[in-house]
Parts: structure tokens; C-alpha cells; sequence
């Protein structure tokens, strides 16, 4: 019992290790995810039920919201 506890555990920290770098990248996606997804919802129910097509027309909108504000003589982050 008190291996297994131990093995999990260790599992655990090594997850938190290994993500560590990604997690300010993974908080900005599922706050993109949260605020975006009643437009989503909208989107889909317009496209009568196509998920695909509004999964495809939001990471294009999505992209051109974040992409075309920067110019192109910005530099990256920053």
C-alpha cells in the first residue's frame, strides 16, 4: 500500500515537473476555451449542427483576432 502511495505520488510531482514550463500556456487556452464557447455554440447552431465547420471557423477567427492586430514589424513577445 505505501508503494504504490509512494509510486503515485512520485508520479505526480514528475507530471507538475515535466508541465511546469507549459502551464501559464495552458491557463490562456482554457480562458480562450471558457470565453469563446458561447460563440462557438452560436456558430455551430447556425451551421446546423456542423461541429467541424465551426470548430474550423473559429480557429480562423480566433487566429485573424490574435495574428492581425501585431504588425509585422513587431517584435515576437514582446
Amino acid at each position: 500500500m505505501f508503494a504504490g502511495v509512494a509510486l503515485l505520488t512520485l508520479l505526480v510531482i514528475g507530471s507538475v515537473l515535466v508541465l511546469r514550463p507549459f502551464i501559464a500556456s495552458l491557463v490562456w487556452a482554457a480562458v480562450l476555451a471558457y470565453a469563446t464557447w458561447p460563440v462557438y455554440e452560436w456558430l455551430r447552431a447556425k451551421l446546423h449542427g456542423r461541429s467541424s465547420t465551426a470548430a474550423s471557423a473559429m480557429t480562423v477567427l480566433l487566429l485573424l483576432s490574435i495574428v492581425a492586430p501585431s504588425p509585422p514589424w513587431c517584435e515576437p513577445c514582446g
